[in-house]
């Protein structure tokens, strides 16, 4: 997944067949009766601030108070080393060797 400049008034998390994942939306009610619809579960969606990009709602998302769980606190840490190695390691999630070494292995899977 690419990351774009298109930017979300909402986000969260919920959890699909047992796996949770990082939503993003413009417009909550909309996207709560779509996830409901296609029977995801532990939906948990809040307005941002302020329209933002996917990496900058996550920033602000997990540091809200309602995401504080283990489970929300890791997925937002993958989503952030995943898309942006250089942020990751300014943040401590992971060194600048595995941030290399992921890098490596996705280019390598690509």
């Amino acid at each position: 997944m690419a990351i774009t400049n298109k930017t979300f008034d909402t986000a969260g998390t919920s959890v699909l067949n047992g796996v949770m994942k990082v939503r993003f939306a413009n417009g909550m009610a909309g996207r709560i009766k779509v996830l409901k619809a296609n029977e995801h579960t532990d939906i948990q969606l809040m307005e941002l601030s302020a329209p933002k990009t996917k990496i900058n709602a996550v920033l602000e998302v997990r540091e809200h108070d309602d995401f504080g769980y283990l489970e929300q606190q890791a997925v937002f840490d993958a989503f952030i080393i995943k898309n942006d190695k250089a942020l990751a390691v300014e943040m401590g999630l992971v060194t600048e060797t595995v941030a290399k070494a992921t890098e490596a292995t996705e280019e390598v899977a690509a």
